[in-house]
């Protein structure tokens, strides 16, 4: 039988004057535009699964984490609302007037902050984070604005989405689709399928071993790891591409560039000069890695 247990903490938080002539990091995130005085509540909630649990979060103007635990058998998420005003009172009015969901359907758990949602004037000075922790087996789709997503030791199938801010993945296995606008990619120590989109912001991944799609516009490229399945493709435009793979990985490097260089220190065969290389790495290839960039060098060299 599945049991769900609720705490309600509230605690008003007074920060301070906005800087006159512009908005700080912090204020866009949470979606507090001239508010002087901010107001804090957390809410959370601890629900039962008899299965892998699911994660549906869709929040706006603030961050969601998702937060594997070894040995962890329930799900347990904390809300954090903020508010501003031009006094406390006001502020504190605001957070109590936030709509929030959090619920459950089977193993299916929904978090849900929608601006479309809230008063008017509350939604002009509110947002919402989540910080969920779970088992470590468990499937999540992410959505936010102006806000971060984060996702950390898991295995499963994933997906994030959010403008205005970055993505982080770490010690994953399965398959990760995130996509953000004005913020960066980083993926460490994983494994899987990945398909990654970003603009104005660099995509970085360490230590990951799967097929992989990641493209991104004014921002550079940068995997270390391992090439597997039938391609890796790494477009960008006014970034470098900076690739590191073992010496006895299978591949195809299919490379191109314009107003730049291609270099590589691994011993490729084929056509490697110029502008646009065609080379194979440990005949016959498994992979073919195709790299795309203007306006940016391209270097393959050894990962040791």
């Amino acid at each position: 039988m599945r049991k769900t247990k609720s705490m309600r903490i509230a605690a008003a938080l007074l920060i301070g004057a906005v800087a006159i002539g512009g908005l700080t990091a912090c204020d866009l995130e949470f979606g507090i535009s001239s508010s002087t005085v901010r107001s804090e509540e957390i809410r959370s909630v601890v629900f039962e699964t008899e299965g892998m649990p699911i994660i549906d979060a869709d929040s706006a103007n603030g961050s969601v984490s998702v937060r594997g635990v070894e040995g962890q058998t329930d799900v347990r998420i904390t809300a954090t609302l903020r508010s501003g005003g031009k006094n406390l009172e006001e502020a504190q009015d605001r957070v109590s007037r936030i709509k929030l969901q959090m619920s459950q359907s089977a193993d299916r758990i929904t978090l849900v902050y929608r601006t479309s949602d809230q008063d008017p004037d509350v939604r002009r000075h509110s947002g919402v984070s989540f910080d969920v922790t779970l088992p470590t087996s468990a499937e999540a789709d992410v959505n936010t604005s102006n806000g971060s997503i984060e996702l950390d030791n898991m295995s499963g199938v994933f997906r994030a989405e959010t403008s205005n801010g970055r993505i982080a993945a770490e010690d994953l296995s399965g398959s990760l689709d995130a996509d953000t606008s004005n913020g960066g990619i980083t993926v460490y120590r994983a494994t899987g399928v990945f398909q990654l989109d970003t603009s104005n912001g660099e995509i970085r991944l360490e230590d990951v071993e799967g097929t992989l799609e990641a493209e991104t516009s004014n921002g550079q490229i940068v995997f270390h790891g391992r090439p597997v399945g039938d391609r890796l493709k790494l477009r960008t435009s006014n970034g470098r591409i900076d690739v590191a793979i073992p010496s006895d990985s299978s591949v195809t490097v299919d490379a191109r560039t314009s107003n730049a260089s291609i270099s590589s220190n691994l011993p490729l065969l084929g056509d490697t000069e110029g502008h646009e290389w065609f080379a194979t790495l440990n005949a016959p290839a498994e992979t073919l890695m195709i790299l795309r960039t203007s306006n940016g060098s391209i270097r393959i060299k050894d990962l040791p």
